[in-house]
Parts: C-alpha cells; structure tokens; sequence
C-alpha cells in the first residue's frame, strides 16, 4: 500500500490529506488511453536520467491533450522539471482506495 501527499508544499497549505492508492492494470501500455482514466486515477511518472517521480492528475492532462491521446505518446512528451531531459519517461497508473459506488445505469 502507497500513501502520497496530495498537498506536498506545507506552506501553501496548512492541509495535508493522505490518500493510499494501489497500482491499476488498465490494459497493455500501448492501449491505455487518456479517456480510461478516472477522477480516483494518478498517473506516477520517472524521469529517467534522475529518476524524479512526479504525480500527475488526469484533469491536467485532459486540459493539454485529446481524450483518445495514449499515455505511452503523452510520456514521450514529458520534460523533467529538475534535469530538463525529454526521454521516454517509464509510467504506471494508481487509483485512490476507497469505497465503491454504484453508478447509475
């Protein structure tokens, strides 16, 4: 079980709420595209010269690509905040626990 922060700066925010999430198999990582995400999703991505982790919402990738772009396309997209490299970032898919809802038919 992982627990991440989803405020990581304290200072702009007295709030700090842990979510645990579980790593989610959507499918073969050419085939998942953005629109299999859902609002419970975050997509972990790792640089791979400095092996910085980032945590990235799917509302903010929805506001730059097309719902039918693949993660694997949006990941060769990616740059590294600390390092400035652009490679292929290596990916994975977390969902935040907790209680099912039925949803309406």
């Amino acid at each position: 079980m992982q627990t991440h922060s989803l405020f990581t700066d304290t200072r702009r925010s007295p709030y700090v709420l842990l979510v645990s999430y579980e790593t989610v198999q959507l499918g073969l990582k050419f085939e998942v595209r953005l629109e299999s995400l859902t609002v419970r999703d975050a997509v972990i991505a790792t640089c791979p010269s400095c092996h910085k982790r980032f945590t990235i919402a799917p509302h903010t990738l929805y506001a730059r690509y097309h719902p039918l772009t693949p993660v694997l396309t949006i990941a060769r997209d990616m740059k590294c905040r600390r390092c400035g490299c652009s490679g292929e970032f290596g990916w994975y898919i977390v969902r935040a626990k907790g209680p099912e809802y039925p949803r309406p038919a």
